[in-house]
Order: C-alpha cells, then sequence, then structure tokens
C-alpha cells in the first residue's frame, strides 16, 4: 500500500507554479511526528504512514521537476547567436527542407566576454534544427556551430501536445537554429561513437545490401527510427488500431525477453546433460540471464526510449523473482513498474501512451486474472476484445477516435509480428555477424511479410465505420459514466452488472449532451500563423488553417485536427484568407481529415484545383444557424492577390440576449483598412489583427473606427518578423483595447457567460505549468 501511495503522489506532482516544495516538505517532515505521536492504534499509524508516503513521492517529484525547469536556459540569452562545439547525440530526423536532432555542448566561444555573459548550457542538452543543411549529419559528429538560442517552448491549446514538457523529459534546456550566412561558422571537426552512432552504423549495415519495399517499417521496429513513415501509414495504423506495433514498445521487449528466455532454457538443459552434478543451481540463472541480455540488447537498439525502459524494469523484476523463487503477483509487478517510471520519467503523466499502456495491462488484470482457461485462441480473442471495451472510452476521451476493427486487425497483426516479424528481424540482426547474405535473405522475407500485413491492414481500413469519432465534445460527466460503464461490463458475470454497464455505454456513444456554451471562438496558437474556429450549436467554421512549417510540421494535421476532433467535430467549413503558406498550409491536411462541404479563398489556392472553392467577394452575405457572414473584402474589380488579397470577413452572432462581432482580416494592410472604412461597424467585441499586428496596418482612423473591446495577435515566440510591431502596439493600448498575444497567452478562447457578457480564457493560464 505505501509504494502506491508515493506513486500517486509522484504522478500527482503539482504543476501550478504557486505550489513549491518548501510546503510539501512541512508537510512531509510534519506527518512522521504525527505518526509518533499518534495513538498506539494500528490502522491510524498505517493510514499516516500512507499519507507520509503520498507526500514523499509529491516532494520526490516536484523536486525533479523544480531541477528541471531551472537548468532552462536563461531568458536574457533568448535570441542570442553562440559560437558551439557540440556532439550530435540523437539519429537526426530529416525532412523535405530541415534536420533536427538532440546534441550535447561540448565547449562555448564568448569572444572576449566574460564568463558571466555565457549562457551555462556546457555539458547540457539542446535540441537543433539546422534548414537546408549542407552538410551530411550523423550520431556522434561533432560540430563547431554558430546558433541562436530559445528557451524550450511550445504551442499551447486545450487539450494539445505539451511539446515543452516533452522537451523536459528529454532533458533539453534550450533549442537552437543553426545560422547558415557566409559569416556563420558551420565546420564537421571530428566523429566520436556513441550509442546513438552505433545504432545507426548497425542499421545502415543491416539494410544496406537490399532494396526493401517496407524499410521504413523495418527500420521504425529495428533502432526506432520512425521519420521515414509517412502521413498515409499512420492514417492506415490508426485507422486499424495497430499503431502500438510500430514502435519498439513494452510488448516488443517483453516478446523479445520471452524469446531469449526460451533460448536459455534451452542452452541450459544442454549443459545440464553434461553436468549432471556440479552447478546445478546456476542453471536456474542461465534462462534469466538470457532473456535480459536479449531485452537490454533490443532496447539498446532504441536508444533506450522511455517506453522500453519501463519493459525493462518489468523484465528484471519478473527474472528476479522467479530465480529467488519468489512469486510476483502481477499488482506488484505493476506497482514497481510504475515506481519506476516516477523514478525514471519526471513528467510520465503528460504522456498520452504512458496512461494508455498501463491502463491496459490493468484491464488485463481486472477482466482476465483469474478465469478458467479457456484455450490460447479464445484467451487471444478475449484480451484483445477486453483491450477494445476498456481503452474506447479512454481513447475517445482524448480525441484520437477509435478503431471498430481493431480487435480483428490486432488479432491477426499481433500474432504476426510477435511470432515471425520480430523474431525474424532478430534473427537478421545476428546473422549480421555471420553472413550479411543471410541476413539479407531474413530480410527479404520479412519485408514480404510486411507487404502481406499491409495490405491486409488496408483491407480493414476500408471497411464500413473502420474508425469512429464521437459527434460531439466528451465532458468528464460524460467520460466517468463511460468508464463506469466499461468496467461494469468487464467485471466477472458473478456481480451481475453487465447488462448496466451495457446500457451506460450505449448512452455514452449514442446520446446527445447538451454543450454549456451555445458560442465559442477559438483562435489557436498555430506559432506565426492563423486560425480561428467558430462553433455554435449545428455549425462550425474555420477562418485559416494555420502554418506548414519548412521542418514538415503540418498545424493543421498536428494543432487543428485534433483540436476539431476532440470537440466531437467531423464537418467544419473553411474561410482561407489568401495563399500564404501560414495562413493556408494546414488546409490540405484538414480535407483530408474532415468533411468540408464548403471553402472560401480571397485568392487562387495553390494547392487546390478552382473548382474545389469558391472566391470570396465583396457583398457575399451568408447565415448559418445563429451566425452570420458578412463579406467585405476585396471587391469583384481588380486583380487583387498577396495580402491585399486577404478576405476580410464580419461574423455575428446573435440571439434574443446577446450579440458578438468579430472582424476577421487577415494580412490586410493600412491602404485595405482606408478602403473599408465605410463598411465597418461602429464598435465590434473581437478584431483579430490586421497582418499579426505589424506596423504597416492598425492604424489609428481603422481602430478608432472599430473600437473593439479586444484586439488578438496571432504571432510565433519571439518571431522573425518582430510581430506585433510596438508601433501598433501602442495605438491599441491608447485606444483603451485590451490586447491579447497567443505567443504569450496560448490558444485564446472567447465565451458567453450567462448574463451575456463575453468573456476570455487563455490556454497558459486554464492549464497553468511551473515551467510556463
Amino acid at each position: 500500500m505505501y509504494i502506491w501511495t508515493f506513486v500517486i503522489g509522484a504522478l500527482h506532482v503539482p504543476v501550478y507554479a504557486e505550489l513549491w516544495p518548501k510546503y510539501l516538505l512541512l508537510g512531509f517532515l510534519s506527518l512522521p511526528i504525527v505518526t509518533l505521536l499518534a495513538p498506539s492504534t494500528q490502522k491510524y499509524k498505517k493510514a499516516l504512514i500512507a499519507i507520509a508516503c503520498f507526500f514523499s513521492g509529491m516532494l520526490f517529484a516536484t523536486l525533479r521537476l523544480e531541477a528541471l525547469y531551472a537548468s532552462q536556459l536563461e531568458a536574457s540569452f533568448e535570441g542570442q547567436t553562440i559560437h558551439a562545439q557540440i556532439q550530435v547525440q540523437s539519429i537526426p530526423k530529416r525532412s523535405e527542407k530541415s534536420t533536427s536532432f538532440l546534441a550535447r555542448v561540448d565547449e562555448i566561444d564568448c569572444g572576449n566576454s566574460n564568463a558571466f555573459d555565457c549562457p551555462e548550457i556546457i555539458g547540457e542538452q539542446i535540441r537543433v534544427s539546422w534548414f537546408f543543411a549542407d552538410r551530411r549529419l550523423a550520431p556522434g559528429q561533432v560540430w563547431a556551430l554558430s546558433l541562436k538560442l530559445k528557451r524550450p517552448r511550445g504551442l499551447v491549446n486545450p487539450g494539445g501536445f505539451d511539446y515543452h514538457a516533452w522537451l523536459l523529459s528529454k532533458e533539453v534546456v534550450a533549442t537552437a537554429s543553426v545560422r547558415t550566412g557566409k559569416d556563420f561558422e558551420r565546420t564537421l571537426i571530428r566523429e566520436k561513437q556513441n550509442l546513438a552512432s552505433h545504432r545507426e552504423n548497425f542499421r545502415r549495415q543491416l539494410l544496406a545490401d537490399g532494396n526493401y519495399t517496407f524499410e521504413r517499417v523495418l527500420r521504425a521496429l529495428l533502432v526506432g527510427d520512425r521519420s521515414l513513415m509517412n502521413n498515409d501509414d499512420w492514417k492506415l495504423l490508426q485507422a486499424t488500431g495497430t499503431v502500438h506495433l510500430m514502435a519498439i514498445s513494452g510488448l516488443h521487449v517483453g516478446l523479445v525477453a520471452i524469446i531469449g528466455f526460451g533460448l536459455g532454457s534451452l542452452f541450459s538443459r544442454t549443459l545440464s546433460l553434461f553436468f549432471h552434478s556440479s552447478g546445478a543451481r546456476i542453471f536456474l540463472y542461465i534462462p534469466a540471464a538470457f532473456s535480459l541480455s536479449c531485452a537490454a540488447y533490443y532496447a539498446a537498439l532504441a536508444g533506450f526510449s522511455i517506453p522500453t525502459q519501463r519493459a525493462l524494469v518489468a523484465c528484471v523484476l519478473v527474472n528476479a523473482a522467479r530465480c529467488a523463487g519468489v512469486k510476483m503477483p502481477p499488482e506488484r509487478l505493476l506497482v514497481f513498474c510504475l515506481l519506476a517510471v516516477c523514478l525514471i520519467e519526471p513528467l510520465a503523466w503528460v504522456n498520452v501512451g504512458f496512461w494508455l499502456s498501463f491502463a491496459a495491462v490493468f484491464i488485463l488484470m481486472y477482466s482476465l486474472v483469474g478465469r478458467p482457461d479457456v484455450g490460447k485462441f479464445r484467451a487471444t480473442l478475449n484480451s484483445q476484445l477486453v483491450i477494445f471495451l476498456g481503452l474506447l472510452v479512454p481513447i475517445v476521451f482524448l480525441g484520437q477516435g477509435m478503431s471498430l476493427v481493431s480487435p480483428l486487425a490486432n488479432l491477426i497483426a499481433v500474432p504476426l509480428m510477435s511470432l515471425l516479424i520480430i523474431p525474424l528481424l532478430l534473427l537478421a540482426s545476428v546473422a549480421q555477424f555471420v553472413s550479411p547474405t543471410w541476413a539479407n535473405a531474413v530480410l527479404l522475407m520479412n519485408d514480404w511479410l510486411l507487404a502481406k500485413l499491409w495490405a491486409l491492414l488496408e483491407v480493414f481500413a476500408g471497411l464500413p465505420m473502420a474508425q469512429w469519432w464521437p459527434h460531439q465534445n466528451l465532458t468528464w460527466a460524460v467520460f466517468v459514466c463511460g468508464l463506469t460503464g466499461s468496467l461494469l461490463l468487464l467485471a466477472p458475470r458473478a456481480v451481475g452488472l453487465r447488462v448496466l454497464g451495457s446500457i451506460l455505454l450505449f448512452c455514452c456513444a449514442f446520446g446527445r449532451f447538451s454543450r454549456s456554451e451555445d458560442f465559442e471562438l477559438n483562435v489557436l496558437d498555430v506559432g506565426q500563423g492563423l486560425a480561428v474556429h467558430f462553433s455554435v450549436p449545428g455549425s462550425h467554421w474555420l477562418y485559416d488553417t494555420g502554418p506548414r512549417y519548412p521542418s514538415g510540421f503540418d498545424t493543421g494535421e498536428r494543432i487543428i485536427l485534433p483540436f476539431l476532433r476532440r470537440r466531437g467535430t467531423s464537418e467544419i467549413s473553411m474561410i482561407v484568407s489568401h495563399d500564404d503558406s501560414d495562413h493556408s498550409g494546414g488546409a490540405m491536411a484538414l480535407t483530408r481529415g474532415l468533411k468540408v462541404p464548403k471553402i472560401l479563398a480571397g485568392e487562387a489556392l495553390t494547392d487546390f484545383p478552382s473548382a474545389d472553392y469558391q472566391r470570396c467577394i465583396q457583398g457575399q452575405f451568408w447565415q448559418d444557424q445563429t451566425l452570420s457572414f458578412d463579406v467585405l473584402w476585396p471587391p469583384k474589380e481588380g486583380d487583387w492577390e498577396g495580402n491585399r488579397a486577404s478576405c476580410v470577413v464580419l461574423v455575428t452572432y446573435e440571439t434574443r440576449d446577446a450579440q458578438v462581432t468579430t472582424l476577421l482580416t487577415g494580412d490586410i494592410d493600412s491602404y485595405v483598412e482606408r478602403r473599408i472604412m465605410h463598411l465597418l461597424p461602429a464598435g465590434i467585441d473581437v478584431l483579430i489583427a490586421p497582418h499579426h499586428g505589424s506596423n504597416s496596418s492598425s492604424n489609428n482612423a481603422f481602430i478608432r473606427a472599430l473600437n473593439p473591446r479586444y484586439v488578438v495577435f496571432s504571432t510565433g515566440y519571439l518571431n522573425r518578423f518582430r510581430h506585433p510591431g510596438d508601433k501598433a502596439l501602442l495605438r491599441y493600448q491608447k485606444q483603451g483595447v485590451k490586447t491579447l498575444n497567443t505567443a504569450e497567452h496560448g490558444a485564446i478562447t472567447f465565451q458567453l457567460e450567462l448574463k451575456g457578457d463575453l468573456k476570455a480564457l487563455t490556454a497558459r493560464e486554464l492549464n497553468r505549468r511551473a515551467w510556463f
């Protein structure tokens, strides 16, 4: 029980900045004193010790977290360029225009500056982005580079991925971009050997002799390098619920450990034939040694990622218990694995995979342990159904969608992966040291098996209702109701509540739950770009689709689409202001992932045929539910293009009790602002700042005519354009307008309160973290 309470405390690490370790330390030290002074009744002492363990876990995790974010780059060095020697620590991930990798800082050249003027990051890890790299990058290389530094920072959106926390979990203290001008240094000094370079060299040697159709999958399964997996691959895997098979996870490491144990048992029995009387005890340890060696070898190929570390801990515990002759109950193994995660991974709780992996183990234990033996095939089928039903509600609640063909796809894919593909891959990796020709033959067989598996998955993905998305935004109440239904449905038959569980699940899946907000306006945090979402019951609109960055990061696919799916949105209409990438970059990803019945654009869109969208023309007006749209620019006459072609739309939400007006301006400048002055309403609620708040826009007359209550700047953190401009910002402040900036506040949500007042909520305030 005490380990459980410690683990719960560690996973409940406080994330709010105002809760500091000294308060936890005070509570932790006071509890033992209370325990000693408490009555001698045993139950009171146990309860107090459990509480002390809870606070100990919180204190431990909080101190580790504080140490992580205290090691971040000081704010005074942000945006500065330094000359440093770095060593590449990870396998570089390459995209069309950039390469990124983790690196250790070995030296910093501060010139004539004092040591106090240098960032204290020597020996620390940074994440480097090299755009249009003109050199071959490989793990172990030592480079002398000119780097522009930033503090770790991520985009913050409701329910979105916390990139900042991910950087902290990797112990990254700064992000850096390589300066590539003529005056900046880019010199390869030498090449060293590290774990990543050994992995990369081994991968190159093993895959060098053959032309494999599924080399991208072989790389993912061999060294955990998934950079070659494309969007179509991930969509196929997600549609069939088999994403977990394409990463070196606990399943793969556990499988390798079992294979190693079998080989060790065979070797041990062979030895025992020759040594009957001496060393008999040692034969018990040989299978465990083989098991751990094989598991550690495979985990090393994956770079000892966090999931493999968890699996290694489980392998060590199971084998140690067997060698000691101690029975390890499943629940004890689970809590020790959780304890190991708390010790290894201080930010485990921000990782969705952490919760889903342990939830899957718990569900299997809850539903199958202690049941009568029903045969291997039926047990395998039952396990897939149990995981499907048990994870249905959590996965849908997280906005990831649920594959309805997952049990059937995994029933075939898991045995194929476990019994053939992974063992053959390991056999090829061992055969490489004996005969590369043999290794190539084994890999060709593996490639053929993967082709058959992929074809089968495509058949499953093409079935009707292969993937199901919720039709609404699931609230916490619906989540608890659905989770209760799942647990009752999976409970032993003797409980007699399976019918009730089925009813609860059915109601959560197909019932209609009214939303508390009739109107919502979201300005998403997409960096240096724009994406504005309007929603009323029965209608969703998106103005601009965020950028697609040179690194390959598509905000339409990675931010906007998950946001919409989490809200239960399956259909949305779009207005694309103009064809600049920071406004239209995510449009294609959204049309692939959602139904988009209507697209309007201020100018011709490069990625779309002209028949797929309509042009915005001044004077257009339409209504959708309680929303009305009035296009103010561009006029039909004239050949407008670029920023001045931006579609300017006045959106009005109006009911008997409330009215909200919003002006969407794209990237217009002062010239366009003057041209539409006569069309502007006298006072609006929300203005999306023209051209991200550049000084060439937002003239005084424009601001006075609109007199907005709020102005929102959608900008990137420390963007190179210096948006919003100081002059433009000052104009709004002089007018008394409340200013909000996505770079500072994260996503910004406007909601109507019960009294009809408009309220602005910011994601960084609602989800405050100690490292923000």
